[in-house]
């Protein structure tokens, strides 16, 4: 081919290429965005949660006197005979 001359058109040069082939693809180019958009949907689902009252310490106590009386009351039902349920187990016929 000489200077000046234009090279013969191939039959598939003038086929259409569409754009999305035509570039390169983008790739994680609203990751940014979902992010966010899901970090927000996180933090408004625990936005209405309930606050815990006082300081660690205090629940401890609460917690600790909320369960001396369960164990209390427990044992009083034992005590009264009512058995207090529970999972058994104790010298009552052994299993085979």
């Amino acid at each position: 081919m000489r200077h000046g001359e234009t090279a013969p058109a191939l039959p598939f040069s003038r086929v259409p290429v569409p754009n999305s082939l035509s570039r390169a693809p983008q790739t994680r180019g609203n990751q940014r965005e979902l992010d966010r958009a899901k970090a927000q949907k996180l933090a408004d689902k625990h936005k209405g949660a309930p606050q815990r009252e006082g300081t660690p310490q205090s629940r401890n106590e609460k917690d600790a006197a909320a369960l001396q009386a369960k164990l209390a009351a427990k044992a009083a039902a034992a005590a009264a005979g009512g058995g207090g349920g529970g999972g058994g187990g104790g010298a009552g016929g052994a299993k085979k």
